[in-house]
């Protein structure tokens, strides 16, 4: 009885004593007296109290924040943390570290700490590979895969699709057939979901024939595919310009007794029309009626946008039209966009002011794929101030602008000779951190040359190299062509130079001309542009 009230007594003295350390470290982190927590911590193991989770916490934070990632590590190592969730940890950790660079590092410790004592094969593994792909760190995912492989682990279905789905969807083929390649050693039978996983990922990076390879696996193992292999199937035929054998996968789907969705349906009705296969496609959609599918607002921009680039067929965009009507399937965005693009291509500009009215019809706002859309319209029907006015009041919704649309202003102000706002929009892309592309620095360099600026062309060509944009022939020719009609003969043979530096051979007849021209009044001995 003695000894129980002495342990009783005991463990009361202990925890009033846990509560007034860890207030008094709560209180120390607050003030920033980093080194009188770390002194209170010694204390406690000296005495060889066990240290509460919370206070652990705080004496992580106090690591962080003296930028010791070291002394932060090991006292996790040294700690026990009971059934602590890395979500809990951080959401307290979270509330003192303020800078971005803390929180980074502290995140980073904390995973790999909670994940080296996580079962590889549990849910809460999986969720955090999924975000380490989310987050582009492809090599620690793969690290991390190394080490469970290298550490004896044997990943299960769910394990293995994780890393499949996330190195596949990055384009890391090489780190996905390892993981398949370690999976068929360990004597593991890919279900249909990893079949899926693989064929898919495959099928959308146009490796095609790796996609049918796995498929004919697939079936020879006598896997059912699911509707998501038949789907990716379906589309890496239609890419690959083989719509046969997409109609035989389709039709081995109904055989299979695969479930008939809109979505399978608006598959192979892109598939049909982006192989120039307008009749079937038509006709695939009535089929959809007649197996009682209702079509979705996506089928009728399918069928919209790809009719409407066949002319011969636009008569059946009313009848479309019509039965959106009768469905009550109003358009949206997309429909609505995708009529303005393809009424400016047909130069059908009182259309055009139609569907720009419906949006106020049906209370649907342009997006930045709709201003898009009649900014380049406008600016090839050569209205720059309707065009400008355009991209005013996309600014004026507060809509960000993406290169695109940044690209066709930069061209509306060279035509208007503002070369103010051509300035602006280049600062605006910086400012964005927008990457630009190719086809914006040929607008910039070309609009500059043209204008008689060379040294602001000259900065762009710089900048452009600097970025990793590699010049193309376009960006060469404009230059090139740009310096020798000024006179400038050594700025012509510095591209030159840029051209032979990096093997490139031009292939537009006129300017390989240019070039050897170039070359032989600059040089003695010209290098033959077939060398």
């Amino acid at each position: 009885s003695e000894t129980i009230n002495e342990k009783v007594l005991q463990s009361e003295k202990h925890s009033e004593l846990v509560t007034k350390y860890q207030t008094s470290i709560q209180n120390y982190l607050i003030t920033c007296n980093y080194q009188e927590i770390f002194r209170i911590y010694q204390d406690l193991i000296g005495q060889g109290i066990n240290i509460h989770p919370i206070i652990v916490i705080y004496v992580f934070t106090a690591y962080i924040k003296v930028n010791d990632l070291e002394g932060a590590k090991t006292l996790l190592n040294k700690s026990r943390l009971g059934n602590f969730q890395i979500s809990e940890f951080m959401k307290i950790s979270f509330r003192y570290l303020k800078k971005p660079e803390e929180m980074e590092s502290a995140r980073t410790i904390l995973q790999k700490y909670f994940v080296e004592r996580v079962n590889p094969n549990s849910p809460q593994f999986s969720v955090h590979v999924a975000r380490l792909f989310d987050a582009g760190k492809i090599q620690q995912a793969h690290l991390l895969y190394n080490n469970i492989i290298c550490g004896g682990i044997d990943p299960n279905e769910h394990t293995y699709n994780a890393f499949l789905s996330g190195f596949l969807a990055h384009d890391k083929y090489a780190y996905s057939v390892q993981v398949w390649d370690d999976m068929k050693k360990k004597g593991h039978k890919p279900t249909s979901i990893i079949y899926s996983t693989m064929i898919n990922g495959f099928a959308r990076k146009k490796k095609y024939h790796d996609a049918e390879v796995i498929w004919e696996q697939m079936k020879r193992e006598n896997i059912k595919p699911d509707s998501i292999a038949y789907c990716a199937m379906i589309d890496a035929y239609f890419r690959a310009k083989d719509y046969q054998k997409a109609l035989r996968i389709f039709e081995q789907m109904q055989q299979d007794n695969i479930p008939m969705t809109e979505i399978v349906f608006n598959r192979i009705i892109n598939g049909l029309l982006w192989n120039n296969r307008v009749d079937e496609a038509v006709s695939i959609y009535r089929q959809m009626h007649a197996m009682n599918v209702q079509p979705c607002i996506s089928t009728f921009n399918i069928l919209i946008r790809g009719l409407l680039y066949y002319k011969k067929y636009e008569a059946l965009i009313t009848d479309i039209l019509d039965d959106m009507r009768v469905q009550k399937i109003a358009p949206d965005v997309v429909t609505l966009t995708t009529l303005i693009e393809r009424y400016f291509a047909k130069g059908d500009i009182k259309s055009v002011g139609k569907v720009i009215s419906s949006f106020a019809t049906y209370g649907i706002k342009p997006n930045v794929a709709t201003y898009g859309a009649l900014i380049s319209g406008l600016m090839l029907t050569g209205d720059y101030a309707a065009a400008k006015l355009a991209y005013e009041e996309m600014l004026s919704a507060n809509i960000q602008p993406n290169i695109q649309v940044y690209g066709c202003m930069l061209n509306v102000f060279f035509k208007l000779n503002n070369l103010q706002n051509v300035n602006q929009i280049h600062q605006n892309v910086k400012r964005d951190e927008i990457r630009p592309t190719i086809a914006f620095y040929n607008i910039l360099i070309g609009g500059y040359i043209r204008a008689g600026n060379f040294l602001q062309a000259k900065n762009c060509y710089h900048e452009m190299k600097h970025l990793k944009v590699y010049p193309n022939q376009s960006t060469y020719k404009t230059l090139l062509n740009g310096y020798i009609n000024n006179n400038d003969l050594e700025s012509a043979t510095n591209i030159l130079q840029d051209m032979w530096d990096v093997n490139f051979e031009p292939t537009d007849l006129d300017f390989k001309q240019n070039c050897e021209s170039q070359e032989i009044a600059t040089t003695s001995a010209p290098r033959s542009l077939n060398s």
